[in-house]
């Protein structure tokens, strides 16, 4: 949880700017189902898929998820070695 700030114009073009407080939040059930806005713009993204290298101690992990992110659903895939 935490807070920040955007400064961005009425509309584009325009001259008169505003501050507007940005919440950051995250809520996750057991890493599997995810809420929230501190990666980005607000979403909802759901893992079905996880992947560790085929022995125990191997730190080759491939995840996949599906989320909804400003409108759009997409397709989320990330791998990490260590």
């Amino acid at each position: 949880m935490g807070a920040g700030a955007a400064y961005s114009p009425d509309y584009e073009g325009s001259n008169d700017y505003d501050i507007k407080p940005l919440p950051l939040v995250e809520v996750s059930w057991r890493d599997v189902v995810k809420i929230g806005s501190l990666s980005g713009p607000p979403s909802v993204s759901f893992k079905f898929l996880e992947v560790q290298g085929p022995k125990p101690k191997d730190r080759l992990k491939f995840t996949a998820s599906l989320g909804y992110l400003g409108g759009v659903i997409k397709m989320i895939t990330t791998h990490s070695w260590g």
